[in-house]
């Protein structure tokens, strides 16, 4: 299973109106709960629609039946890239952290999309491989040899054969369905981020190859200037076949178990609750919605499952525990040269959609064009720290929505990639709606 910020190829799959989702859409009416599924999978997210993919592709006719909580994908604000801001505010399961005690009560806002392909349908289209050197690492932590298949040597492979690269190097796909396509024509501002930055650190023309160190142009999940998300490039192709089955919409409450093993779920679908039996159950939900979905189903620290009232049924202390994320840094700088900020009127939006039409580039498509993967200090082995850089200022207000300044600036945001800290997914309270 490969979590992938993806592309889609087969956009010529077509949508039923309604919420099951299947092509062709024929027994849509049939009882979902009179099957016994050979896999469901609860999340039709990067993970979960790669996950698809590959045992529709290599499953001899297995019956899959994928549950999604959030609707269709259909809105521009997700196809056009350079929405992104309202496509979080649209299909996003806003949750916010609580106050950090170590940065002085900080909360922040942690997106999660709500929407077929998950938060591949809201996120930049970044596309960045996993660093070889963190696949050998972990394939090395296992002395007997269980996590051999992560060494990079073969994840790269796999890589390859999901995608369609613009990038003509050994371990770059040609033919996959997953499209990934680098910035060509950058914004003035862009290439002298690039020139100044090389007079300190390397070049690389294609940190998803070998080498990940150095500056480069980014590389985006994107066909054409629109968003090539998950669900395009690796769930939608695979719905055109038979006993592969995809409900939107459904809303997983809880995993049902039978002598310790996971045996069917109940979900909330059009305000009805449904019940879906499968010979193997996999949680695609992500780092927040996967633990709490355990938990609500009595699989997590007993003291903690009690005090909400939930009856234990499998002691497992360390679910939700060795939460992960990366710290950032927003720089924002005001620019004498104009940017991709909104300064220039009308007369400024209209060339932005010519340069989209004509070269399927531009902040109509995407405003992150350049990145870097760096060294906080030689002494490293390699590099842990990545930016992002944008020809444009953004800001988040007041409110909490986040708005591009109304003069001439540009971003960089600084990533550092190997947190030392740890947070924790807890159950708030113990109805399944409620936000952990």
């Amino acid at each position: 299973m490969h979590c992938l910020d993806a592309h889609g190829g087969a956009a010529r799959s077509r949508y039923a109106e309604a919420d099951r989702v299947r092509i062709p859409t024929r027994s849509r009416d049939r009882d979902l709960s009179a099957v016994t599924w050979d896999y469901l999978i609860v999340g039709a997210g990067s993970a979960g629609c790669a996950l698809a993919y590959e045992l529709a592709r290599s499953g001899h006719g297995a019956r899959i039946l994928v549950l999604e909580a959030g609707g269709a994908d259909r809105s521009p604000f997700i196809k056009f890239p350079a929405a992104q801001i309202r496509a979080v505010a649209r299909h996003d399961w806003g949750y916010r952290c609580r106050p950090d005690p170590s940065r002085n009560g900080a909360v922040e806002a942690w997106p999660r999309g709500r929407v077929l392909g998950g938060t591949s349908s809201i996120n930049g289209t970044l596309f960045a491989r996993g660093a070889a050197a963190d696949f050998d690492r972990w394939a090395n932590a296992c002395a007997d040899g269980r996590a051999a298949s992560w060494s990079a040597s073969e994840v790269m492979a796999i890589f390859r054969e999901l995608e369609t690269s613009d990038q003509a190097r050994a371990l770059r796909g040609r033919c996959g369905p997953l499209r990934v396509r680098t910035v060509q024509r950058p914004h003035a501002v862009t290439e002298a981020f690039i020139r100044s930055a090389c007079a300190w650190y390397p070049f690389n023309e294609d940190y998803n190859d070998v080498r990940q160190e150095g500056v480069a142009y980014a590389q985006l999940s994107q066909h054409r200037g629109l968003r090539c998300s998950a669900a395009d490039a690796f769930l939608k192709p695979m719905l055109a076949r038979p006993g592969v089955e995809l409900v939107l919409n459904a809303h997983v409450h809880r995993i049902e178990l039978a002598n310790g093993r996971a045996v069917a779920v109940s979900y909330l679908h059009r305000g009805k609750q449904h019940r879906a039996q499968a010979r193997d159950i996999i949680l695609c939900a992500g780092a927040i919605d996967s633990p709490k979905l355990l938990m609500l189903s009595g699989i997590g620290d007993p003291q903690e499952l009690v005090r909400h009232g939930i009856h234990p049924l499998i002691d497992l202390p360390g679910v939700g525990r060795n939460l992960r994320e990366h710290p950032l840094i927003k720089l924002t700088y005001r620019a004498r040269t104009p940017t991709y900020n909104p300064t220039g009127g009308l007369l400024q939006k209209l060339r932005f959609v010519v340069q989209f039409l004509r070269t399927r580039e531009g902040p109509v498509s995407n405003i992150f064009e350049a990145v870097a993967f760096l060294k906080s200090a030689p002494s490293e082995p390699i590099p842990d720290i990545q930016l992002h850089f944008l020809p444009a200022g953004y800001a988040t207000m007041a409110d909490g929505v986040t708005r591009l300044l109304p003069y001439s600036s540009f971003t960089v945001l600084l990533n550092k990639s190997y947190p030392r800290s740890t947070g924790r997914v807890r159950l708030a309270t113990a109805p399944p709606g409620a936000a952990p």
